[in-house]
């Protein structure tokens, strides 16, 4: 028997439920929480700089080691702060839990006028799957364990659950009787179904398939986590159909994959690029995204295409008007591997066209790659250093558009690219929190000068943690710039810099062990 608060009970659950970092600013309301960390050193717990970077370092944690993470606010503005983060995991369907304290619980629906009172609920309602409110003591565990099964089950993504004050400051005897009544086995939290088709539209979209000659597959969201949809991955090998991904999906695939073609980035970048995709007759479609949206609405008048297969987790992301639109309500994973067993025309035809498609691809690549002198030199040095479990991260219009090019034939498995959905400056938290969660791996940022500025500071608590992991940065707009200022505000901060020749990167300047601690590298 002991007698604990609200917050050492929700540590307890959290730890139950497997969560082994938590990413919060410190505030009053969430007093007994942080008095609560020193008793379950299970939990690491890591304090950035401002709430909206709490927000990236989970979802970069999530996203590169594909475990849920927590991301911890505080009341009001904390809460506000934390949104614009947090809609980095909402855009890539990661599945983060948010929590956030509450005013007391008699001062809320309706909300009662208070300082740094507002309906947290109703602001993280457009980018969360699910949000609630914990009213009584004994509910916390229900709450979090419910929270944890909306984030994984169907399309993955982040939760958020309110607790008021009150409840996370009152003591109550927690006996072990009461303890097992109110803590079900956390495993049942942890949801890995899979959603199984309807047998017609799977037998519908197969002899469509089967149809097809010039047929291209298009990767969206929900696809940039490790392990995601593996069974999708060696189907689509099997079948020889060229796979395109967008930056939702990067590093899902890689130059070591059969099929892959490259990024959509590659194709809707020149007008070349477009023609190319118009040669297809079926375009088959999963997790449709703003990308590969784009790419429908160009060539679905094409007289070339026949028919569009789409396969979506959420009926509600079915396109719309789409003629011959072959829709399939299940998993992707699943309904590959049936596609692959169940089609009957000779494999040869596909790759036949795969090896067509390919070799147009790398002239598309070579054309675009003459913009990029900067990029093309630090892309080519990484491919000839790095290894297939080294964790890239890259930030910036033009460097993104670069790494379409670049990291198309290279073994990278572990590769995020920033979009322009992303709130600027991403790169670097998010960076943290994959080097956090992926102490074994080499990480690397790879951004411009003025993505690695906006969250600049969140470089003194990864410099006080002792991460190891190298920025790698070039200024885009002002080619030749004087870089004193840059280094002057990372050496303030203990992060050794050094300019440096894109082509002259080693290996030792990626290398955990070798770096010691963030390091920077200006290229010139």
């Amino acid at each position: 028997m002991k007698i604990i608060t609200g917050g050492a009970l929700l540590l307890d659950v959290l730890v139950q439920c497997g969560i082994k970092h938590v990413f919060s600013i410190s505030g009053e309301h969430i007093g007994t929480v942080y008095d609560a960390f020193e008793k379950f050193p299970e939990i690491h717990l890591t304090v950035p700089r401002c709430e909206t970077a709490a927000a990236l370092m989970a979802s970069g944690y999530t996203a590169s080691t594909g475990c849920s993470s927590v991301a911890m606010s505080t009341v009001g503005a904390g809460v506000i702060y934390e949104v614009s983060g947090l809609s980095k995991a909402w855009f890539n369907y990661l599945p983060v839990l948010s929590i956030a304290p509450q005013l007391q619980s008699w001062k809320i629906k309706p909300h009662q006028e208070n300082l740094q009172g507002c309906n947290q609920d109703e602001i993280f309602f457009p980018i969360t799957k699910w949000n609630t409110i914990v009213y009584t003591w004994e509910r916390i565990p229900q709450m979090i364990y419910r929270a944890f099964r909306e984030a994984w089950q169907g399309i993955p993504g982040p939760v958020h659950i309110d607790i008021p004050v009150d409840i996370l400051f009152r003591y109550k005897v927690l006996t072990k009787k009461k303890r097992q009544s109110i803590m079900p086995p956390a495993e049942r939290t942890m949801y890995r179904g899979a959603i199984a088709g309807d047998a017609f539209c799977l037998k519908e979209a197969c002899e469509t398939i089967q149809k097809s000659e010039r047929p291209i597959i298009i990767l969206g969201q929900g696809f940039g986590r490790p392990g995601r949809y593996q069974g999708m991955k060696e189907a689509a090998n099997r079948l020889g159909i060229p796979v395109i991904t967008t930056v939702h999906s990067s590093g899902v695939f890689c130059g070591d994959d059969y099929c892959y073609a490259g990024d959509a980035s590659l194709f809707m970048n020149s007008t070349s690029g477009m023609e190319l995709l118009n040669k297809t007759d079926l375009l088959i479609i999963a997790g449709i995204d703003p990308y590969s949206e784009r790419i429908l609405s160009a060539i679905k008048n094409s007289s070339h295409v026949k028919g569009i297969v789409q396969v979506e987790i959420d009926p509600s992301s079915f396109a719309d008007s789409i003629p011959n639109l072959c829709p399939v309500h299940a998993d992707p994973g699943s309904s590959f591997s049936y596609f692959e067993r169940e089609t009957k025309t000779n494999k040869n035809a596909f790759r036949a066209w795969r090896d067509d498609f390919y070799k147009n691809c790398d002239l598309l690549a070579i054309e675009l790659s003459k913009e990029f002198k900067d990029a093309r030199g630090i892309f080519a040095s990484l491919k000839n250093i790095s290894s297939s479990n080294d964790i890239f991260i890259v930030d910036g219009k033009e460097l993104s558009l670069a790494a379409s090019c670049f990291f198309r034939k290279a073994i990278y498995k572990n590769l995020f690219i920033m979009d322009d959905r992303d709130i600027p400056g991403a790169g670097l938290p998010f960076a943290i929190g994959a080097a956090i969660g992926n102490p074994d791996n080499n990480v690397v940022l790879i951004c411009d000068k003025n993505s690695l500025f906006y969250h600049i500071r969140e470089l003194q608590p990864a410099v006080s943690m002792g991460l190891e992991f190298t920025i790698i940065c070039v200024d885009t707009v002002n080619k030749n710039n004087n870089v004193a200022d840059t280094r002057l505000v990372l050496e303030g901060m203990d992060c050794p810099v050094k300019e440096i020749d894109p082509l002259s990167i080693k290996r030792d300047d990626i290398v955990k062990g070798k770096i010691k601690k963030p390091c920077a590298m200006m290229i010139m």
